[in-house]
């Protein structure tokens, strides 16, 4: 939905909905790929028939990484935005589709790796889909690694970056106003209002592969301990949950979407119950 939104209102058609739409691009990819398993988990043969389910692994390792990654691609944005606006090429609608054509390219190696990994990629019968298998000690540690420790990290550092650089701008502020109250106050409410946002984002990002990381380091330390199959089946649970539950931050924290989508709803239920002030100047107009 809000992919169309972007593209049909000229107004929202900015850098910062841009990278918005390629992660919720990415996002759709994930959900659709982990859809049609589901589909086939219903099946009373869903152990054995599984088709394409290699392939089915490929996709969502790919989509995987690229939804982390394009978190990066978001901060790094904010970072050019608060730090670096001085360089204006950065702030560029070219320089951004370099950045997503970029985190195409990196989603897709990281997801040839895997291939090479005996066994790694396949269909794993205790979460029920065709997933980079978390009982293969290779292909595990790469996933936790590579597709979830980096990418977070990277995003930690550069919004601690973002928050710090605006904290000093704020003191420096305070320090030349001459009324500190009245100039501290909007300069606090953006703060407050960036780290919302951080906390909202890399709360999100951290808790969505933690059982996923669990499981990994699991089958590390106690390889004759089989975990319960529960766990499987709440990693993938809980993947999905907060990849969806991230759509919706999206969907909050963009003022001009929300905007949009509201306006409609209001004039939608406008013609279906009409306002009472029409209603009562109807059988006026008609006597007249």
């Amino acid at each position: 939905m809000m992919i169309v939104i972007i593209a049909s209102h000229r107004a929202c058609r900015t850098v910062t909905n841009l990278l918005t739409c390629n992660t919720s691009f990415m996002i759709a990819n994930f959900l659709l790929n982990n859809l049609l398993g589901a589909l086939y988990g219903f099946r009373t043969d869903w152990a054995e028939n599984q088709p394409l389910c290699f392939l089915k692994a490929v996709w969502g390792t790919m989509s995987s990484a690229g939804i982390c990654y394009s978190y990066v691609l978001q901060a790094m944005s904010r970072l050019f935005f608060a730090v670096f606006y001085k360089h204006k090429f950065l702030l560029t609608f070219r320089m951004h589709w370099y950045m997503i054509a970029l985190n195409w390219i990196i989603s897709i190696l990281l997801a040839i790796e895997p291939i090479f990994i005996n066994g790694a990629l396949g269909f794993e019968e205790e979460s029920r889909i065709c997933v980079a298998k978390s009982k293969i000690f290779a292909s595990s540690i790469y996933i936790t690694v590579v597709v979830i420790f980096i990418p977070l990290n990277i995003a930690i550092f550069i919004y601690a970056k973002i928050f710090y650089r605006s904290y000093q701008a704020t003191q420096q502020v305070v320090n030349m106003a001459f009324d500190t109250t009245a100039s501290h106050m909007p300069n606090a409410k953006r703060e407050k209002k960036l780290a919302r946002n951080m906390v909202l984002i890399i709360g999100n990002f951290a808790f969505s592969g933690i059982i996923y990381a669990i499981l990994a380091f699991w089958h590390i330390i106690a390889p004759n301990i089989l975990p319960p199959k529960e766990l499987y089946l709440m990693s993938m649970h809980t993947i999905v949950s907060f990849i969806t539950l991230k759509m919706i931050f999206f969907f909050v924290m963009n003022k001009q979407v929300k905007d949009i989508v509201f306006s409609r709803l209001r004039l939608t239920r406008q013609r279906i119950h009409p306002t009472s002030n029409g209603q009562r100047s109807a059988p006026n107009l008609i006597r007249r």
